[in-house]
């Protein structure tokens, strides 16, 4: 019985251990790419709308300092 057990535990680890080392790795040209900002004064001034919304300036504002 104990045998069996030893051989099984041995078969499933010896199993992940295939599966692990003959998986290929990531193709690099698969990587999706970033896409760069069409328009950079748009993504500013959602960026500035975002940070006026979300009061981030309440948190990242020391008091009596400049803000953020």
């Amino acid at each position: 019985m104990k045998r069996a057990v030893l051989f099984i535990l041995s078969a499933g680890v010896l199993l992940v251990f295939g599966v692990v080392l003959l998986t290929p790795a990531d193709d690099p040209e698969d990587v999706q790419r970033s896409v760069p900002a069409a328009d950079a004064d748009a993504q500013i001034a959602l960026g500035k709308y975002l940070a006026l919304a979300g009061n981030c300036a309440g948190c990242h504002t020391a008091r009596g300092g400049a803000p953020y």
